[in-house]
């Protein structure tokens, strides 16, 4: 079946969307540059709106071109599909470069020198000439189509933008807030004095504005922005400066930096690349000496655009022309491959990492034998993986799983044990996260399996700090498994991974090594003291915390630091919650909000999201204790927070969890206030967590959710005159009772217990007899089984107050009976 339909629908949205910008470039109305997706979007509404007319003519127009064309097979029609959706992804459009494509031959050749400029973006393979002819037929046509169309100039016109703009807010709102954070790192680089360095060395404003520019879309934390910034500036004054002094070369090629320098302090990136580029064709056949010269320009030019892609095949071809006849090139860019991720590590610039990933995809293919191609194929795996954490979308992360897997094809158990080893840590490493990520638990026992796998070669006496470091690791995937299961079993095994971990890892030989272990010992502890009575699993955590702080300082390790001040307020809030006073809860909001100071939306959106959690949750435990609303609305208001990035679509249960959490901290807002509005958004907020917390899935929190939903209805019910809600509070309780087990977790049964107990009482208040009284009094003696004045002094002296209100009840009722009448 022919692509041609594909190729010429493509080619219509790329070149409708590029005459937007050029034309509005040409006006002096596009200041800034924009991802051609965004245009696109626009051009999009334009084909369902009132300009359906031109959008679909240019499409027609090129289809019939092609179709009318036999300088192209069907194969290349279907390359060129490829190669224009990957175009439409990738390009954008920058003022500039939008009106120069155009300048060459004026109005006689403007469709085909915008064609060819966008066509600039296209990653052509050796002999795809036909591939070449029937894009650029396609482009030609349809930007001759769009450009001769009746009122398409004043459409494509500062009006048309204007009103494009009132449908597209979204958008427009996205880049007004480009701008200001372009202006606010310029501000910051201006402080710092680079700003001046870079202008005294002849760097332009504008040119330094368009390096911002182009970087600002690209990162969305600001600092990550500043870095990449300065990174830059340093390359271009770099540029600058070796334009002007030569390089003892020869005219030829001082003339062509200087050329380069010049428009690189311009600001326009794309042409001093393309002046570097035809040097190169234009040396093929000149000195080693020339071409390694301009190929060490061409990699600064190539990061100047954020090519990752070129950056790496101009550093191979350097490589290529540095070693000796003979040599092993695949080990040689395996070694520049691990210095770029170092370097990456060391700057925290994603530029470098996105490098290091397209230098292991060349090495790999220069590999002489499986080893070698393992080899390339697991530094890769680690480097997708180390990008993909930083990402909300799992992308990186599944290639990255994908590699591994391939990695492990090369380095069989059989013939190289170890290797084979290291790679199913680092699948199961990857496999956790992303399982993590997902509702189910297929993931996360894939991880589990990897790891044991790595186990059964990484031993002890052979590899001590290896076996070590996949202890560790198995028991971060038996502690995420173990929370989405009802027994504590994989807890109990998590913490056990992780102990035999530090009898290797201790902080005298691997101090970092040891407070990463302790950390991760602490959260399995954390998480199997939640589901028991006593508090001893949670002292245990906090006090591996606090350890692990010891090391993780947050100069030097800010992020492992952030990791460890929520974990630390996670624990402080479960042990204040078991407890009379106040002072753990405080100091559970205190770490959280310090750990927002380095885990910020920017940054690592689901990690602020869940810090914001961890916040919510201390904050709403210390507002019950409290007399007054602000806590909890305090809560409320991060929950929130969380939930703008804990969507339903991207982390199922963890969106349910903070439904969960947002419909308590409701319902305690509910509790204080006269009306029932608090109330009823909390039903609402646990229903909807139970569509994704079933039973089957999630047993334990689908039965807290039950228990939580009782509450709330036991609220309601005990404000309104029948007793529909309270049945239903009695029903919620009961089932969540099938799994809250005394058994299983004990202090949950109790609670739920006494809370069965509440909802009973209300109930038998208001029916005659005394049987849902007598119920009542035998739930809330089954709590104080649990609900010991020794282990939860407020709790038990909360359920005994409210058995003596059952039996109180009791007591009058057989009272009045005995009267004469009753």
């Amino acid at each position: 079946m022919s692509r041609a339909p594909d190729v010429a629908e493509k080619s219509a949205e790329i070149c409708f969307a590029a005459m937007t910008f050029a034309t509005a470039a040409a006006a002096g109305i596009a200041p800034f540059v924009v991802p051609l997706a965004v245009l696109a979007t626009i051009a999009l509404q334009w084909r369902n709106g009132k300009r359906a007319a031109c959008a679909n003519a240019a499409r027609d127009n090129a289809l019939a071109a092609l179709s009318a064309s036999r300088d192209f097979s069907d194969a290349d029609l279907a390359r060129a599909a490829v190669l224009l959706e990957d175009l439409s992804r990738t390009i954008r459009l920058e003022p500039a470069a939008m009106i120069a494509a155009a300048r060459p031959g004026g109005a006689a050749t403007f469709e085909t020198d915008l064609a060819h400029h966008l066509m600039r973006g296209l990653k052509f393979d050796g002999g795809e000439e036909a591939v070449h002819r029937a894009i650029e037929i396609a482009f030609v046509t349809a930007i001759g189509t769009c450009r001769r169309h009746p009122d398409i100039d004043r459409d494509l016109t500062q009006t048309f933008l204007i009103e494009s703009a009132r449908d597209q807010s979204v958008m427009l709102a996205r880049l007004e807030a480009m701008n200001a954070k372009v202006d606010e790192i310029l501000h910051r680089l201006r402080q710092s004095g680079a700003l001046q360095q870079a202008e005294v060395a002849g760097i332009t404003g504008f040119a330094i504005q368009a390096l911002a520019k182009r970087i600002t879309p690209e990162v969305a934390d600001t600092e990550q922005a500043l870095r990449e910034l300065e990174h830059a500036v340093e390359i271009a004054v770099r540029v600058r400066e070796e334009g002007r002094h030569g390089s003892n070369l020869g005219d030829f090629v001082d003339e062509v930096l200087r050329r380069s320098a010049d428009l690189a302090g311009e600001g326009d990136y794309d042409a001093a690349d393309d002046e570097i580029e035809k040097a190169l064709r234009h040396e093929a056949e000149k000195s080693k000496a020339r071409k390694l010269r301009l190929l060490e320009r061409g990699v600064d030019t190539a990061l100047l655009r954020r090519d990752a892609e070129t950056a790496a095949q101009r550093i191979a071809r350097q490589e290529e022309l540095e070693l000796p006849e003979g040599a092993d090139l695949c080990s040689a860019l395996f070694s520049i491959c691990c210095t770029w991720y170092e370097r990456e590590q060391n700057k925290g610039v994603n530029l470098d990492l996105e490098v290091a990933i397209q230098l292991a995809k060349i090495a790999r293919q220069a590999a002489v034998g499986p080893d070698q191609s393992g080899s390339c194929l697991n530094l890769r795996g680690v480097a997708l993986a180390t990008l993909g954490k930083r990402e909300s979308v799992t992308a990186r992360l599944e290639e990255a799983a994908l590699t591994f897997q391939a990695a492990l094809k090369e380095f069989t158990r059989s013939r190289a044990p170890l290797e084979w080893a290291g790679t199913q840590n680092n699948l199961g490493n990857v496999l956790q996260i992303l399982g993590e990520r997902e509702s189910g638990t297929a993931r996360l026992e894939e991880a589990v399996l990897a790891h044991r796998a790595a186990l059964e070669e990484q031993t002890r006496d052979r590899v001590p700090l290896d076996w070590a470091m996949t202890q560790m690791n198995l028991g971060n995937a038996l502690q995420a498994l173990g929370k989405r299961e009802s027994g504590t079993a994989r807890l109990e095994e998590a913490v056990l991974a992780h102990r035999a971990a530090l009898e290797e890892r201790t902080r005298e030989r691997v101090p970092l090594d040891w407070a990463m272990t302790q950390n991760n010992l602490g959260r399995s502890l954390a998480a199997l003291g939640a589901r028991e009575s006593g508090t001893g699993h949670l002292e245990e955590a906090v006090s591996a915390y606090r350890a692990a702080l010891e090391e993780q300082t947050r100069e030097r390790v800010p992020l492992e630091w952030a990791i460890a001040q929520m974990n630390l307020g996670n624990v402080l809030t479960a042990l204040g919650a078991r407890e009379s006073g106040t002072a753990r809860l405080e100091e559970a909001v205190s770490a959280c909000q310090a750990a927002l100071e380095e885990r910020t939306r920017d940054r690592m959106p689901l990690q602020w999201a869940a810090t914001q959690m961890s916040l919510g949750n201390a904050l709403a435990t210390l507002g019950e204790r409290e007399s007054g609303t602000a806590r909890l609305e305090e809560a409320v208001s991060a929950y929130q927070s969380a939930l703008e990035e804990r969507t339903r679509d991207r982390v199922p249960l963890d969106w349910a969890d903070t439904q969960t959490n947002l419909g308590a901290a409701l319902r305690s807002l509910g509790e204080r206030e006269s009306g029932t509005t608090q109330l009823e958004e909390s039903v609402v907020a646990y229903r909807a967590a139970l569509e994704e917390q079933t039973r089957d899935r999630v047993p334990l929190a689908w039965a807290t959710t039950q228990n939580n939903l009782g509450n709330v209805l036991q609220t309601l019910g005990a404000r309104e005159s029948g007793t529909t809600r309270l049945e239903e509070a009695v029903s919620a309780f009961q089932a969540a009772l099938e799994e809250r087990t005394r058994d299983r977790v004990p202090l949950d049964w109790a609670m739920t217990q006494m809370n069965l107990g509440n909802a009973l009482v209300i109930l038998g208040a208001r029916e005659i007899g005394t049987t849902r009284l007598e119920e009542a009094v035998s739930a809330y003696q089954s709590a104080l089984e649990e609900l010991t004045r020794d282990r939860v002094p407020l709790q038990w002296e909360k359920t005994q107050a409210n058995l003596k209100i059952a039996l109180d009840l009791i007591a009058d009722r057989n009272a009045c009976s005995e009267l004469p009448g009753w």
